[in-house]
Order: C-alpha cells, then sequence, then structure tokens
C-alpha cells in the first residue's frame, strides 16, 4: 500500500494508517540524513558485493513474512 505524507507529498510505503505501526520512507527525503539510524536490511540475497551490511543490522534476503 502507498501512502503519502500530508505535510511535504513524501512517499511513505507499507501499512494501512491508523492500523499499522511499521511504515518505510525513502532515505534521500530525510532533512537531515545522519540522524537515520537502520535496523534492518530487506532483499540482501540481491545486493551488489560492495553493499556491506553493518553486522549490527538484522538482515534478511528476501522480505521477512
Amino acid at each position: 500500500m502507498r501512502n503519502f505524507c500530508p505535510v511535504c507529498g513524501g512517499l511513505v510505503f507499507g501499512g494501512e494508517v491508523g492500523n499499522s505501526d511499521s511504515f518505510t520512507i525513502y532515505a534521500g527525503s530525510l532533512d537531515d540524513p545522519s540522524s537515520f539510524h537502520p535496523t534492518v536490511a530487506i532483499f540482501t540475497r540481491d545486493r551488489p558485493a560492495w553493499a556491506l551490511i553493518p553486522p549490527e543490522l538484522r538482515a534478511f534476503e528476501a522480505l521477512p513474512g
């Protein structure tokens, strides 16, 4: 499902507003990307070899269930 931010119009993916507690946004859409701290890496099976995954992240080869 696609949603959008009512303030800036940026795309927000996943979940249903009011019924979900997890959503996805583009990191590049943040005003200050340095405050972004990922906790999960998904679709790691298709990543290029040079895209290193920090060891503290939970990693999933595909979309987690």
